[in-house]
């Protein structure tokens, strides 16, 4: 069995411990991507190669199945990685939230009984830089 790394093509590569202490200390080479907020099911997160991490959170006051594949369309009621938890209210830091460390694969959402708020939080160290 044969795993791929993102950073497999990357002259130095570094753990996702050494990459998120070099975001925590400002390291001048990792850049944080301006926040996005997706309102709609469907495709959150597109495919992107080399990222550094990736985080979503919910913001919505209902709960959201989340997908991470680069071919399966959306989650649906038995087709899901998991779900983020709901806030009490819009946008009060409460709903659930996951990481993904080096992935870049694609990731769909799906609001359980209506249209979904999440945040979309991502790095990319130097070397993958899109």
């Amino acid at each position: 069995m044969t795993i791929t790394s993102p950073q497999a093509d990357i002259a130095e590569r570094r753990d996702n411990y050494r990459l998120m202490l070099d975001l925590l200390v400002s390291n001048k080479g990792v850049v944080v991507a301006p926040p996005l907020i997706v309102t709609a099911n469907g495709q959150a997160c597109a495919r992107k190669e080399k990222i550094s991490f990736r985080v979503i959170q919910n913001c919505g006051t209902l709960p959201v199945k989340f997908l991470v594949d680069d071919v399966a369309t959306a989650p649906t009621t038995d087709m899901f990685h998991g779900i983020l938890a709901a806030c009490t209210t819009v946008d009060d830091g409460t709903g659930g939230s996951q990481s993904f460390g080096l992935t870049g694969n694609r990731v769909t959402i799906l609001g359980v009984g209506g249209n979904p708020r999440v945040c979309i939080f991502e790095g990319y160290a130097p070397e993958g830089l899109p």
